[in-house]
């Protein structure tokens, strides 16, 4: 009898513990941008090396925190991060071979004391063709 009862909240808890999951989508215009990701604690130090997330158009899917901001790793950042608000920045690339295109960037700031984070958006729309 005491499996019974075992069996279905162990269920509850593991589903609990998932991490919340979101789709965004990534346009650009024109399309074929490259589209890269880096983090740091500040823009500055998000110059490092940077993971190639797609070429426009693409949905890419995300860890977030629960409350719908991104899923930041402190790995590297000293304890006094808790004040700094860590982020990430989405660079797009304009394709190989084109000319009169600029590369464009989003930014999007962590949690931290006082401070309150971006939402992961629907989407992010990079428009290459402006300055």
């Amino acid at each position: 009898m005491k499996i019974k009862f075992l069996l279905p909240l162990a269920a509850i808890f593991l589903a609990g513990c998932a991490a919340p999951m979101k789709t965004v989508l990534f346009d650009s215009q024109p399309r074929g941008a490259h589209v890269f990701m880096t983090t740091g604690i500040n823009e500055d130090s998000a110059k490092g090396a940077r993971d190639y997330l797609g070429t426009t158009p693409f949905q890419w899917t995300t860890e977030t925190e629960g409350d719908g901001t991104f899923k930041i790793q402190s790995a590297g950042i000293p304890f006094y991060s808790s004040f700094v608000q860590s982020v990430v920045v989405f660079t797009a690339e304009p394709p190989n071979d084109t000319t009169n295109l600029y590369t464009k960037k989003e930014v999007y700031h962590g949690n931290a004391q006082f401070q309150h984070a971006d939402q992961v958006p629907q989407g992010i729309f990079f428009d290459l063709t402006k300055p």
